[in-house]
């Protein structure tokens, strides 16, 4: 046959619709753009978690993190941190909003989104998963390529005459996102048998310094 006559080809064949991908074309939203939460919650979760969780782990500076900077600059993290605020502190509404974090790293995943606060939020949702989640080291190894890909191991030292206090804090803020993704690296490798993903490099050997700045 020719291709006129080929079946497919026809004008009557149904046409491949477009990709609109897994969540049709659709961000997911927010535990207080879904209605989880109201605005008057945040603060005080946010006041606790800096309280009671982040000390466990360093990784979030109270300078920086307000609640309005962090959801303006990724909902994904926005809804990490309040859903580990709500494991412990609001627990009728953590399985809602733990559902909606899951949705994030599907779409983070699907969507390649790269960011330091994607890389937080991914290492939220492995210190505080559930007992039965299997997902740590997917997680973090996703966590590390991004990490090395948005070069958050770039070596600064010294503050530099010319930044500004906002620039400072977002610099400190990637390097120690990275530094705590290395020591939790050689952790889970030291846990599991399986091989680091994160080198000893510049950054990392002269981190014995960082904490003077």
């Amino acid at each position: 046959k020719s291709a006129s006559q080929s079946p497919s080809r026809l004008q009557s064949s149904p046409q491949p619709r477009p990709y609109i991908g897994l969540f049709g074309g659709n961000v997911p939203k927010d535990p207080v753009a879904a209605g989880i939460l109201s605005e008057s919650d945040v603060e005080p979760l946010f006041d606790i978690f800096f309280l009671r969780l982040n000390p466990f782990i360093n990784l979030f500076d109270p300078s920086l993190h307000s609640p309005a900077y962090v959801r303006r600059h990724s909902p994904f993290l926005f809804t990490a941190i309040l859903m580990a605020c709500c494991k412990f502190f609001h627990s009728s509404q953590y399985t809602a909003v733990r559902r909606l974090a899951e949705d994030w790293c599907v779409y983070a995943f699907a969507e390649g989104t790269e960011s330091v606060e994607t890389v937080q939020a991914l290492a939220c949702m492995t210190y505080w998963k559930e007992p039965a989640d299997r997902r740590t080291w997917s997680y973090i190894g996703m966590a590390c390529r991004m990490a090395v890909n948005l070069r958050l191991n770039k070596y600064v030292g010294r503050r530099q005459p010319h930044e500004s206090n906002v620039a400072f804090l977002e610099r400190r803020n990637r390097e120690r996102t990275y530094l705590v993704l290395f020591v939790h690296d050689r952790s889970l490798s030291m846990q599991t048998g399986k091989q680091w993903m994160l080198h000893e490099d510049e950054f990392v050997r002269n981190a014995g310094t960082w904490h003077e700045d």
